[in-house]
């Protein structure tokens, strides 16, 4: 069996690629939020992790709007609004 945390690196790889085909499938704007909402729960950084993973590779790009988080932990704080391009 592997270390923990060769086997949180296995589990971050698996989550990332799925975020990433995620993103790569939305034909609507969306944030964090919305991804957070479709992914199997992981480590609080990793939406944050993928979408500056996929904002590099210029998947990505801003609207220009924000909007209220509707998750309790993010406290309403004030989330990016994406475009895949």
């Amino acid at each position: 069996m592997p270390d923990p945390p060769m086997a949180l690196f296995a589990d971050w790889e698996d989550w990332k690629e799925a975020a990433l085909s995620w993103i790569e499938r939305q034909d609507q704007p969306w944030t964090a939020d919305d991804l957070r909402a479709e992914m199997e729960p992981g480590r609080p950084n990793w939406p944050g992790a993928v979408i500056n993973t996929a904002s590099r590779r210029d998947l990505i790009e801003l609207t220009g709007r924000v909007v209220k988080s509707s998750v309790k932990s993010r406290k309403g704080s004030l989330l990016p609004v994406w475009r895949t391009k």
